[in-house]
Parts: C-alpha cells; structure tokens; sequence
C-alpha cells in the first residue's frame, strides 16, 4: 500500500513538472518549432531529462540547485523573451520543476537508463579505417563518415536514433543534386551507428 502511494505521489509531482514545462517552455523546445528552440527539442521527456541527457545535463538529479534547467529559469534566461521567476503568478510553476528534480532519487535515474555499454569514439575511427582500407581507390577520396556515438551515449531511445539515421538520409538526399535517392551506408560492425556516405551519390 505504502509502494503504491509512493508511486502516485512521484507520478503527480512528476506531472506538475511536465505541466509547468509544457506551459512555458514546449511552444520552443519540440520537434516542429521555428526557431529551433537552440537544437533541443525533447523538454517534455522528463525520463529523458531525468538521467542527464541532453546537449547538455540540464538536470542533476535531487540537486534542483545544481541543475542547469532551474538556473536558467531562476536566472530569466528562459522561457526566452518571456521570463516567469519575477511572476508571482508562475511560482507555483517553478516550485514544481523543483520538486520534481528533488525527488529523482538514485533508483527513478537508474530505472530509466538504457542497458547499454558506451561506445568509444576510437572504435568508430577503427571500424572506419577498416572500410576505408576495403574501399575502391576511386572511392577513398569521396567516402565521409557520420557517427551516432553521441546521443547513443547520452541514452537517446532506439526509436529516436532510428529516427535520427532516417534523418541523416533524407538530409543527404535533399541536399542532392543526383538523379536518385541513395540512403547512407551503415559500416559493418559499428550497429548502424557509423554511417558512411559517397559524396559522387550526392552530385
């Protein structure tokens, strides 16, 4: 009885963060913003948030002092152009935020960690120097290389880097002044994460 009241209480808290982020900063930070919101766009995935993810940590889990997101709000840095801390009306707003980075214990950061082993920068150029010595001369000089080591590492779901490859395609391909759709190449033993592309396929 007592897990379960626990469980509701965190699910609230954490809900009164999200409603509070939704409210102030969702209309910048999301995939279909204008302006970008600065390249992050993942505000609303407190999970995601929670374990220090991101372009940067915004948030140090039961450290609310300590956390990037906070400061930037406590400071009017953001919501940008519109800031809240010196609105009464919104304190209830910035309590939650800070409630909720309070209450991340150790056990809800670790429950939401992908179960995967970081990869190594100096493994990619490895497995890259290998596709490279297995290439044609004529196409060494146009092979480039994209690596997804990064938001691999900084536990960015399959289902975003999925995404993240599909993007990686079609940027290429629009990009192009080819007559065909050529997607990149995943380099064998990299899992899809080291991607090569042949810039004669892009004109």
């Amino acid at each position: 009885m007592g897990g379960s009241y626990g469980h509701r209480t965190q699910g609230r808290v954490k809900h009164a963060a999200w409603q509070s982020l939704n409210n102030h900063c969702s209309s910048c930070h999301n995939p279909r913003s204008v302006s970008g919101g600065g390249g992050f766009y993942r505000i609303l995935d407190l999970d995601y948030l929670a374990r220090g993810a991101g372009p940067k940590p915004y948030v140090d889990a039961c450290r609310p002092d300590s956390s990037l997101l906070l400061r930037m709000i406590r400071t009017g840095s953001m919501p940008k152009g519109n800031p809240i801390i010196d609105d009464p009306a919104f304190s209830d707003d910035i309590d939650a935020i800070e409630r909720w980075i309070r209450s991340l214990g150790p056990e809800s950061v670790q429950r939401v960690l992908p179960e995967r082993d970081p990869l190594r920068q100096s493994e990619f150029h490895r497995l890259a120097l290998d596709d490279l010595n297995a290439l044609s001369p004529s196409a060494l000089t146009s092979a480039r290389y994209l690596s997804l080591a990064v938001p691999h590492n900084a536990g960015v779901s399959e289902t975003a880097l999925q995404l993240f490859k599909l993007a990686i395609g079609k940027l290429m391909n629009v990009l192009s002044s080819a007559p065909r759709i050529v997607p990149p190449t995943a380099v064998a033993g990299s899992g899809g994460l080291l991607l090569r592309i042949d810039l004669r396929d892009y004109g």
